[in-house]
């Protein structure tokens, strides 16, 4: 008798990578730590996963290497936290249409975890994958960099299209009082840092913490680091896109 499959939905705060490619998107960004452990399991015959997002692209559904794909029209590529609550309802009834088995939510950054508010037969985990608490706190933005600096780089336009500095700032202090709310109305997350652990218990001392060490990309598995391929004198960092990436604590190092 063949065995019944597990059903599992995934929400994403964007479209992972064979999504973007079948679509010609950009294939830059981040999260590739999510396509590496779709591909491991996806490669197990007795689970079946789809993965649905809310991006600025015309609603699509497609499969790919035995993978569904749920793409859910966002009306505007920057929106604030309040406004993303509206395609909560499109959610639900995605999760009405494919009945998964348990649902994982990837990141506490955007709305999906207030599906917990709604949802009490289908069990539902949370990956921790950056804080937006600690990050909007105003030095852990900003930085050094002086209020007539940040001002200096406003322009009116990018204020109202949500690209602005301060605009950004003051939409990740909204997403904050949100991740608060996510932390509180669920039951499981999946975390892999004490202080991941801690922040959780902050909100929630009666949440289920699962420790699980992240999979990555095949390519830091199929080669290995050589120092005499090393380019002397040269120091590589990633990640430079907000101000306090860490490219500042770089700077100040040397």
């Amino acid at each position: 008798m063949e065995r019944k499959k597990i059903n599992i939905l995934w929400f994403t705060n964007g479209p992972l990578s064979p999504l973007k490619n079948s679509l010609g998107l950009d294939s830059g960004g981040t999260g590739y730590w999510m396509t590496a452990l779709l591909e491991k399991l996806n490669s197990f015959t007795n689970i079946k996963i789809t993965v649905a997002t809310v991006y600025s692209h015309a609603s699509v559904s497609r499969s790919i290497d035995g993978v569904d794909y749920h793409l859910i029209s966002q009306t505007r590529s920057r929106i604030s936290p309040a406004f993303e609550d509206k395609y909560i309802p499109q959610c639900l009834k995605l999760i009405n249409e494919i009945k998964p088995d348990l649902i994982h939510i990837h990141g506490t950054e955007r709305f999906y975890g207030m599906l917990g508010k709604h949802l009490t037969d289908i069990p539902m985990i949370i990956s921790m994958q950056g804080l937006i608490g600690p990050c909007s706190e105003w030095f852990n933005y900003y930085g050094n960099i002086s209020l007539k600096e940040i001002i200096r780089m406003e322009t009116v336009r990018r204020f109202l299209n949500g690209s602005s500095p301060f605009r950004g700032y003051l939409n990740l202090k909204q997403h904050s009082k949100k991740e608060i709310k996510i932390l509180q109305c669920n039951s499981y997350f999946v975390g892999r840092t004490d202080w991941d652990k801690a922040y959780l218990t902050s909100h929630n001392k009666h949440a289920s913490y699962y420790s699980i060490p992240r999979i990555i990309r095949k390519e830091f598995y199929e080669h290995t680091w050589n120092i005499e391929d090393a380019q002397r004198h040269r120091i590589f960092i990633s990640n430079c896109r907000g101000a306090r990436s860490g490219a500042d604590l770089m700077l100040k190092a040397f």
